[in-house]
């Protein structure tokens, strides 16, 4: 009885845990800042704000947050050298669009990250968005 009891207590303090499977904001923030962490960050770049959006993916309710990052840029980066670093250490990951601007959009598993350089000209500034659960919610 004493057993059945604790396996029980165990089984319920798992659950309350794990929010009941349901991931909140702050769940998907802290998993997009890891995935972040696992992209190379183009050198002296320096973070100047972040901001996590959420999404329906056709569903009633939000089923997953992107987080953007702005950083800026050191005076000397040309969207040629940016491009070519990003091109060259993101060889890990699939490259599932280039579009025009340019941005690089790359998945790895269910992660999803883009690099616009569409700013990186005229401002120093680049985007990097992370999503560490994008295609378990996207079809196709």
């Amino acid at each position: 009885m004493r057993r059945a009891a604790l396996i029980v207590g165990i089984a319920v303090l798992l659950v309350a845990g794990c929010g009941g499977g349901k991931r909140t904001p702050a769940d998907f923030e802290k998993a997009n800042s890891s995935l972040l962490a696992k992209v190379p960050l183009y050198p002296h770049a320096k973070l100047t704000t972040h901001a996590s959006t959420g999404y329906t993916a056709g569903k009633a309710n939000v089923v997953g947050y992107q987080t953007r990052y702005i950083y800026a840029l050191p005076a000397r980066a040309s969207l040629a050298t940016v491009e070519a670093f990003y091109l060259k250490n993101l060889q890990s990951w699939k490259q599932v669009a280039s579009l025009s601007g340019p941005v690089l959009n790359y998945r790895k598993g269910n992660s999803f990250v883009s690099i616009n350089l569409q700013q990186v000209r005229r401002l120093h500034m680049l985007e990097i968005v992370v999503d560490d659960s994008f295609y378990s919610h996207a079809k196709g």
